[in-house]
């Protein structure tokens, strides 16, 4: 199902609005933590592809001024208290030494999140395909810093299925879950991997580039 280019405001825009959060996507993640219970106070997030910065305000108010909400994506976010936003792009050879740059080497990451998504070109099975690119990267992201927690939105579709499978490789518990927020005619979804398996259990992805 094609994701459409234009959609007329709905109830969640106008509550965005009302509520003061960046965008609709808040209240995306406030379902899935009313589901998981996956955000603690104290935690580090990563936060990929996470401007305007609807999910970094909602991981803020749960993981409090103890824990540290860092936003890495093309778009800098810099104007939400107590967010930290990089610039940079995830899909470049340089984003986990860019990463762990900015945190402390003895940090532990608790969840990676991941609601990235591809400017649609219009073209379904093109825009699928750079969404679970962009999900491939995220994965590996997820992995290679060890997160015990990782979710990240996916485009139901072509190689959906082989994704999962490729998951399960590093994590012990994998969900799938379609917010209320998420508007009823888009294909997407988000998957809740839980429980890191070590580092012996990493992914290999084949797949195309397609930037």
């Amino acid at each position: 199902m094609p994701e459409q280019r234009k959609r007329k405001p709905d109830h969640y825009y106008y509550k965005a609005k009302e509520e003061g959060y960046k965008s609709r996507a808040s209240y995306k993640i406030k379902q899935m933590q009313e589901k998981f219970n996956f955000l603690k106070r104290g935690q580090i997030v990563i936060d990929l592809c996470g401007a305007p910065g609807g999910w970094a305000q909602v991981t803020k108010e749960f993981i409090g001024n103890e824990g540290r909400v860092m936003v890495f994506d093309l778009q800098l976010v810099n104007n939400i208290k107590g967010v930290e936003g990089y610039t940079v792009d995830i899909t470049s050879d340089e984003i986990i030494p860019f990463i762990l740059a900015k945190i402390n080497p003895k940090t532990t990451v608790d969840i990676v999140l991941s609601d990235c998504a591809p400017k649609v070109s219009g073209a379904w099975h093109t825009d699928q395909a750079r969404q679970i690119y962009l999900a491939e990267n995220a994965l590996a992201i997820a992995v290679k810093l060890e997160a015990n927690v990782f979710i990240t939105k996916i485009f139901e579709g072509k190689d959906f299925n082989e994704f999962k499978i490729n998951a399960k490789k590093s994590y012990s518990t994998l969900r799938v879950f379609k917010p209320n927020a998420s508007r009823k005619e888009s294909a997407e979804t988000y998957i809740i991997l839980t429980g890191y398996l070590g580092k012996d259990a990493l992914i290999e992805f084949e797949s195309e580039d397609y930037n």
